[in-house]
């Protein structure tokens, strides 16, 4: 992962801050195509974001102690925290953040503000794909959960394209979006990748002055009419709720990219008129009981989007819809890749691309409970394996399998303590081995 701030950047209440991260740096695209990488991505990423936190004011505990008088840690978020937040998420990236703010909901539920009433946490989705049945064979092993806006979000809009064929996947409409924009018509969207176009279109609203994106041999941006071909559609026309014009293609629109995308943002300068899609465009005072109405629009955080359909049942799911550490029990792949260098996700990453993966944090080092011999049925038994936990894996170490393994960043749980499950064969007693365990901070 790189820096979430610039280096010149200081964070201070109230005041919005740019937040960026890489999360598949150095690692073939190919090596992803499984499931639990996005919620390895959110875990590592969120943990990263509370550490920057910290580094800005945020705390642990108080001086009378960890905990409250009714046993619950002690968290004070800081100026990060304290400040408005953008989450924008492309393709995958939508899962990774709805991930991510899941996490934050849950251990700091007034993140985005100093208080409940001052909060804005905005959540943009750009053709956040739609992995199914339709999808192309290569991505079938891809069983992301599902994309939520959680009760946390303040605002939510989604654009999307469908144009998609061959290996190329499509977005979707997001029914709990508070604005869904479906970009299919324009210019441009007929291309080999509309998944990258849409990308385009969208960072066309946050930077007007490019043509192309990026600057050299990039995107074309078709905000200019020398842009279009004969009965081509334009990219912008403002849609926010002062705007008189609402119908991509109306000629006498603002075609800079004003008014939309971005626009919507608190940087963009037009939160206050963000449009909302209830029976028509509405603004925000149009709705009513603000409150209702995102009570009516948004899942609660504690609610378990985790994948469990078929051929993987609830083996994806942790011990809680926050799990108190992600693939701590090495069950979040969808199916086990035996060829060489496929990583384990939340076990593939050391939070700085300088540093190598484990050779032994691999799927083909996976083994299913019951298929070491020396873990007998009565022993699987104890743990309710095959009935209340479904078939499991373990990470084989020693015996020429490696014998280091390192996960990613991740928050310790609340009560400040991590299990560990461990089984040794009765022959590698003798040898006097020993495990060691390192946590940095």
């Amino acid at each position: 992962m790189r820096d979430w701030v610039r280096n010149d950047q200081k964070p201070v209440d109230g005041k919005p801050l740019v937040l960026l991260a890489d999360w598949i740096d150095g690692i073939e695209p190919v090596k992803l195509l499984n499931g639990g990488f996005a919620e390895a991505a959110a875990d590592a990423m969120f943990a990263s974001l509370v550490q920057l936190d910290q580094k800005y004011n945020g705390t642990v505990g108080s001086a009378n102690g960890f905990y409250d008088a009714d046993g619950n840690l002690i968290r004070q978020q800081g100026d990060i925290f304290n400040s408005p937040l953008h989450f924008i998420g492309i393709g995958q990236g939508a899962v990774v953040n709805t991930e991510m703010i899941q996490r934050l909901g849950t251990y700091f539920p007034n993140a985005g503000g100093v208080d409940a009433n001052s909060r804005d946490l905005q959540m943009t989705a750009i053709d956040p794909y739609d992995y199914d049945d339709n999808s192309p064979s290569v991505f079938q092993n891809i069983l992301d959960p599902e994309i939520v806006v959680w009760d946390n979000v303040t605002y939510a809009d989604n654009y999307y394209q469908t144009n998609g064929t061959g290996n190329t996947l499509n977005g979707q409409e997001l029914s709990s979006a508070d604005w869904n924009i479906n970009l299919n018509s324009l210019a441009g969207f007929d291309s080999d990748d509309p998944h990258q176009t849409a990308a385009a279109w969208y960072a066309g609203t946050a930077d007007l002055s490019p043509s192309q994106i990026p600057d050299e041999n990039g995107q074309t941006i078709y905000r200019r009419l020398g842009d279009l071909a004969q009965g081509e559609t334009p990219w912008y026309v403002p849609d926010h709720t002062n705007a008189n014009l609402s119908n991509f293609g109306n000629e006498s629109a603002p075609w800079e990219g004003i008014g939309t995308g971005w626009f919507n943002s608190i940087l963009g300068g037009g939160s206050e008129l963000r449009p909302y899609d209830v029976n028509g465009k509405k603004s925000k005072q149009e709705l009513g009981d603000f409150d209702e109405y995102l009570q009516s629009r948004r899942l609660p955080i504690t609610y378990d989007n985790t994948y469990t359909g078929q051929p993987v049942g609830s083996r994806l799911r942790g011990d809680y819809a926050v799990p108190t550490l992600f693939n701590g029990n090495f069950d979040s792949v969808t199916a086990k890749f035996e060829e060489q260098n496929h990583s384990i996700p939340g076990w593939s990453y050391s939070g700085s691309g300088s540093q190598s993966i484990p050779n032994n944090v691999l799927q083909k080092n996976l083994i299913a409970w019951d298929e070491i011999p020396s873990f007998q049925k009565s022993e699987r038994d104890k743990f309710g394996y095959g009935t209340f936990i479904p078939k499991s894996f373990a990470l084989q170490m020693g015996g020429g399998q490696g014998t280091t393994a390192q996960h990613n960043p991740f928050i310790v749980p609340d009560w400040g303590v991590l299990r560990l499950d461990l089984h040794v064969p009765e022959s590698s007693v003798s040898n006097n081995g020993k495990l060691k365990i390192h946590i940095s901070r």
